[in-house]
């Protein structure tokens, strides 16, 4: 594992995080392998690690197989120290999980609702879940719409949006921090990780989403997400087709032929814009029987196309997307380079 180097003030803080992030990489470690990881001094790790084990962030699970010399003490964090909440906001549920410092899910369930409008669901789930779990350090909400300082707007164009305020109206009543993120956004996020672990390389990636809600969209350039200006980027759903836009159109009775063209005609539209490795697709409103039609008209319409991935069931990598987002909350805003690690 090559080092890991820190460029913020505080040095305390510094290394108390390289500490923390060199015992979730590991699992576990040992005094040896966390100055190995980090290179801080011997000395400061171990009084870190006293620090670190009095402030309950990290427990000692016991001692290393002897090799001649003194037993290693190894160090776990304390996973139950604190948890994320992540939440999927869709147009008749909430799909929501409890996830431990390490990402590891200790609740999933989905609730059913009558509209994204409704000002009250969440925070009926909150009080629901702080009353069980104290410790939620970080809440991390998906919506369908365009987010904004005061929450997020909704609708299928201009003139529907609706703005639905929720981020602000958490932090001042639970005190505990919240982000929210377009939904599409989420979803990239989670496909860029998903693929990069198989691949590993940033990719450039678009994930196209078609629901009751409208259709948008997700850019990852370059392993980095894409929001635009006023984190605009993505709204394809207003985007003019024919004589009218794109979300009207899709709700006329189209045949076969002329939505597979349509749909052909946005990723023709986004390869020339970005040519990203790979356009997913999916959502509840997506025809996934069309597919080849698709991807048939699509080829044919350009010379250098990208590969084509249709997808039926996207709640787990969206949850995924979201959480990963969450957990960078907790992380005291300490940006972490690995050289070569």
């Amino acid at each position: 594992m090559g080092k890991i180097v820190g460029k913020p003030k505080e040095l305390k803080k510094i290394n108390k995080t390289l500490i923390l992030n060199s015992i979730k990489k590991r699992r576990s470690a040992t005094k040896t392998e966390i100055v190995l990881d980090t290179g801080i001094s011997n000395t400061t790790v171990r009084t870190l690690l006293l620090k670190l084990l009095e402030e309950n962030e990290i427990i000692s699970v016991g001692l290393d197989e002897s090799s001649g010399g003194r037993r290693a003490e190894r160090y776990s964090l304390n996973i139950s120290k604190k948890y994320i909440l992540s939440m999927i906001v869709e147009e008749k549920k909430i799909i929501y999980n409890i996830v431990n410092i390490v990402g590891e899910v200790v609740e999933e369930n989905i609730i059913k609702i009558e509209s994204i409008y409704d000002d009250n669901i969440i925070d009926t789930i909150l009080e629901d879940l702080l009353s069980q779990y104290g410790n939620i350090k970080a809440i991390g909400i998906s919506v369908p719409g365009i987010v904004n300082e005061e929450g997020y707007l909704s609708g299928k164009d201009i003139k529907e949006w609706k703005q639905v305020e929720v981020n602000k109206y958490i932090e001042e009543k639970y005190k505990i921090p919240v982000i929210l993120e377009n939904d599409l956004n989420t979803l990239a996020l989670g496909y860029s990780m998903e693929y990069k672990k198989n691949f590993q390389k940033d990719l450039n990636l678009a994930y196209v989403h078609f629901t009751t809600l409208g259709a948008g969209a997700g850019l990852i350039i370059n392993g980095n997400l894409v929001k635009g200006k006023n984190n605009f980027a993505g709204e394809i759903g207003i985007m003019p087709i024919e004589d009218s836009y794109l979300n009207e159109v899709l709700s006329r009775n189209l045949s076969d032929d002329k939505y597979s063209m349509i749909i052909a005609n946005v990723m023709t539209i986004i390869n020339c814009m970005v040519s990203p490795d790979m356009i997913i697709v999916g959502g509840n409103n997506f025809k996934h029987n069309l597919i080849d039609n698709i991807k048939k008209t699509y080829s044919e319409k350009n010379k250098i196309f990208s590969e084509v991935i249709a997808v039926k069931d996207s709640t787990k990598v969206g949850l995924r997307g979201i959480t990963e987002i969450a957990l960078d909350l907790i992380n005291d805003d300490i940006k972490i380079i690995s050289n070569g690690g």
